[in-house]
């Protein structure tokens, strides 16, 4: 499926297992140092109640946190469910001078006997026991969609504030259907809410981005270019926020650099699909500035706030935080409401 031999440097090791290769579907699991999260990961995903058979592709990236040991322990005590690769951080890809775990990930999915793919991070977990079934009923009764995906909750790790049924709560009106329009303009999938079929994975030309931090967003764009997507107002997954990652940025050189790499995403996608997608430079800068203006209030740094407000004026663009860093008076305002509700 996807030839790594330019980016493995040392083997991989399986550990002893009895899953059987007949599965219905595989759920890939990626982790590292998630010596907090895993047990609930894989517990979320063990609870499926079905009537056909999965598998875990268990990949970890050789952690240190004591990660790994949970990891073993689980495949020893299922078998017949959990098949668990040993990763190396030798054969890790690095994306902007910042270790990824996307060498997992790719090896993990070609690991995958399932005719169906989901996927959880080793950090989220799945709160629905049905979510499984749900999503292969929905292909059973849709036959021309190849991708489902669902609602969720976030989980703010600095103050474990949950928020149920994001999407929902925010009024999101998710498009579904032929929407690859949609999806590359307003991108509104999480990665642990999604069931795909396998067969779609031909149509990733999975080299021509390993070099970017985003990883989900072009992944699906082009899947949606060959399948019709579908959606559940269920929420069957905790979605956790608030740690630093290659897409959780607080520095303003790192947030420029990813937001560049997006960009030329972009135009790639574009040049993919000339016909349905189509290059907008005024967009990007918006979406440049507006990035750069919500890390400035995460920093609480009005001077920089107060000149991403500007830019974004000039283009039309609007929003609470525009108006809040209209000036440093406000800008306190902001930041006194945000603790009361908190």
């Amino acid at each position: 499926m996807f030839n790594l031999k330019n980016y493995q440097k040392v083997n991989i090791v399986e550990y002893n297992n009895i899953v059987p290769k007949n599965v219905f579907v595989s759920v890939v699991v990626v982790t590292y140092n998630h010596v907090n999260y895993i047990r609930e990961c894989l517990n979320g995903i063990l609870s499926q109640r079905t009537n056909f058979e999965y598998e875990i592709i268990l990949g970890d990236d050789e952690s240190n946190d004591g990660t790994r040991k949970i990891c073993e322990e689980y495949a020893q005590k299922f078998p017949s469910i959990i098949r668990f690769f040993l990763h190396s951080r030798a054969n890790n890809i690095r994306v902007n001078n910042r270790p990824t775990g996307r060498f997992n990930f790719l090896y993990n999915l070609n690991m995958t006997n399932g005719k169906y793919i989901c996927y959880c991070e080793g950090d989220d977990y799945w709160i629905d026991s049905y979510k499984l079934s749900k999503q292969v009923d929905y292909f059973s009764a849709n036959n021309d969609f190849g991708l489902v995906h669902t609602d969720f909750d976030t989980l703010n790790i600095n103050t474990n504030r949950i928020l149920k049924s994001y999407n929902h709560k925010h009024k999101k009106e998710i498009p579904t259907g032929n929407i690859i329009g949609e999806l590359f303009n307003n991108y509104c999938i999480k990665f642990a809410t999604v069931c795909f079929k396998k067969e779609l994975l031909k149509h990733i030309p999975v080299h021509d981005f390993m070099d970017i931090p985003m990883g989900d967003w072009p992944f699906f764009v082009i899947m949606s270019n060959y399948t019709k997507v579908g959606y559940l107002r269920d929420s069957t997954v905790v979605y956790r926020y608030g740690q630093k990652s290659v897409t959780n940025i607080d520095d303003y050189d790192d947030a420029e650099k990813y937001i560049d790499a997006g960009d030329r995403v972009n135009q790639y996608l574009c040049t993919l699909f000339p016909e349905k997608l189509t290059y907008n430079l005024t967009n990007q800068q918006i979406y440049k500035h507006k990035t750069l203006l919500n890390i400035a209030f995460k920093n609480k740094d009005y001077k920089t706030a107060k000149k991403h407000r500007e830019i974004l004026i000039k283009k039309n663009f609007k929003s609470k935080k525009v108006f809040y860093s209209g000036n440093m008076f406000l800008f306190r305002i902001y930041y006194a409401l945000k603790s009361l509700n908190e």
